[in-house]
């Protein structure tokens, strides 16, 4: 837990001013959950830090609102700069995070933010449009599943 505090802490001082935005790449047994936004376009569950809260604590309470998922936060996977439609920009940390569910979408309970959910075995082709960053921050969850030799 003291590392991945270490990685948050040192993810939201690269952040410097940006509004920060937590995500997680949220696994169940090899299976990573997307949700489909109501513009069309998938993304992983998370949401922006609110003042005051804890990077830690944001994305437990987003996931579990967007979801309903418990879910366990092993590392930081990813930060990266995302463009929004109305040209403002958002600093992305994204975590990888496990949940004890089986892959299943009867165990997701989706927040009104998402009109849609889908399980995605590593390493198969996510839906699409998805955000580079979203794709890439799920390149790596599969590259770090399969180095720690996990299914």
């Amino acid at each position: 837990m003291i590392s991945l505090t270490k990685d948050i802490t040192t993810a939201l001082k690269q952040a410097g001013d940006l509004p920060v935005s937590m995500k997680a790449v949220v696994l169940c047994h090899s299976h990573a959950l997307v949700l489909l936004q109501p513009d069309g376009i998938w993304e992983l569950a998370g949401g922006r830090l609110e003042a005051g809260e804890d990077a830690y604590s944001c994305l437990i309470r987003e996931v579990e609102e967007e979801t309903g998922l418990d879910i366990t936060v092993d590392r930081v996977l990813n930060t990266w700069i995302r463009e929004k439609g109305d040209g403002s920009l958002r600093f992305v940390i994204t975590v990888l995070a496990y949940s004890q569910k089986e892959p299943d979408l009867a165990h997701v309970q989706l927040s009104k933010e998402h009109v849609g959910a889908q399980f995605i075995r590593l390493g198969d082709q996510p839906p699409a449009p998805m955000l580079d960053g979203y794709l890439q921050d799920l390149r790596l969850a599969n590259l770090h599943h399969n180095e720690a030799g996990l299914d």
